[in-house]
């Protein structure tokens, strides 16, 4: 169902400690990767997206892109494109730089998580 009721969820210091450890854990396990595979590497390939869901987010995106055009002293910000990871990434960069807003981004990025398939 939809949200019924909206509140704002303190940080408290034993969240950041938290966060910090698994940072930390994180750190020390890319550190014996390093160190014991001797020059090998482990790639993870995640599946494509659900593209009807991803399609269905595509006009916003462009909507976006054009108000991204309309604000930005010269316009250079081209159609978003969402056809592999890296052009998905450039052009959130690109429209994140153009809006100067990182919430708008980071909305948008919340909303292209849900074609994303675990």
């Amino acid at each position: 169902g939809n949200p019924s009721t909206v509140f704002p969820y303190p940080l408290k210091d034993s969240n950041r400690l938290v966060e910090e450890y698994m940072l930390l854990a994180n750190y020390l396990v890319a550190e014996q990767l390093i160190l014991r595979t001797a020059g090998s590497a482990l790639l993870r390939h995640h599946p494509a997206p659900i593209r009807r869901s991803l399609d269905q987010l595509l006009p916003l995106a462009d909507q976006l892109t054009a108000v991204a055009n309309t604000l930005a002293p010269t316009p250079n910000v081209e159609r978003f494109d969402a056809s592999s990871a890296g052009a998905l990434h450039s052009s959130l960069k690109r429209l994140g730089a153009a809006l100067g807003d990182t919430s708008i981004v980071q909305s948008l990025i919340t909303l292209l998580t849900h074609p994303m398939k675990p």
